[in-house]
């Protein structure tokens, strides 16, 4: 385990690598295994790093939250409707315990919401956009695409509330926010690759990168929290 600790995120990363790499040479082998591997290296992280004290670790929505984010990695590498809701149900079930791992961070402050105002705008505006792009080629999926949008954003607006607690702001500026911030974007690439642009060639590198990139953001910054920063 001590390995893992000292490692696990640039194991990680070199198994992000090695991932975007047999995309892009079409090793269909390589690229199902390193994209199975991602989750559970930091789930193996993640449990590795020793408690501090009394500080919360939040460590089970943690692990559950990659968990489910590995069950829906390996329902999207099937084909059909099944299982791409599957593994939208799979990832919503990831953003809600991230989501509720920030609400227990920092409650909603009603008195003081200018951050999560601000982040709300900024998702409708980008939601907007990605919706009426795919909207044409949706058809029956309309209705759990847009719940699905709506529960990310409500993640990212969580993110962005943790700026009130001065206590971690570095920690959430340059880890949670980031974090979520690229969850959106691979989650947007995705839909706009899927309904879209139908050229897996060019796009599913930059989606599994900014999704790689978001899952490490979101753990280093739960991993410093739990290590009591």
């Amino acid at each position: 385990m001590s390995v893992i600790n000292k490692k696990g995120i640039l194991l990680y990363l070199i198994i992000l690598l090695i991932h975007c790499i047999s995309i892009y040479t079409n090793q269909t082998g390589l690229r199902m295994v390193s994209k199975l591997a991602l989750m559970p290296v930091l789930m193996l992280y993640f449990f590795s790093i020793q408690k501090s004290g009394s500080n919360k670790s939040y460590t089970g929505l943690v692990l559950a939250g990659l968990l489910f984010s590995l069950l829906g990695d390996l329902f999207l590498t099937q084909t059909g409707q099944g299982y791409f809701l599957l593994g939208m149900v799979s990832f919503i079930l990831t953003h809600i315990c991230n989501g509720s791992n920030f609400l227990r961070i920092q409650s909603f402050r009603f008195q003081n919401p200018a951050p999560a105002v601000i982040a709300l705008l900024v998702f409708v505006l980008a939601t907007f956009f990605v919706f009426r792009l795919i909207q044409p080629e949706l058809g029956s999926l309309q209705i759990p695409i847009l719940i699905y949008m709506g529960i990310i954003g409500i993640m990212g607006i969580l993110s962005t509330n943790l700026l009130l607690n001065t206590a971690i702001r570095s920690i959430v500026i340059r880890y949670f926010i980031p974090g979520a911030v690229f969850f959106i974007m691979s989650d947007s690439l995705l839909a706009m690759n899927s309904f879209h642009f139908h050229d897996p060639a060019r796009w599913d590198i930059p989606v599994m990168l900014s999704y790689g990139i978001a899952q490490c953001f979101l753990v280093i910054g739960f991993g410093k929290l739990k290590r009591g920063f």
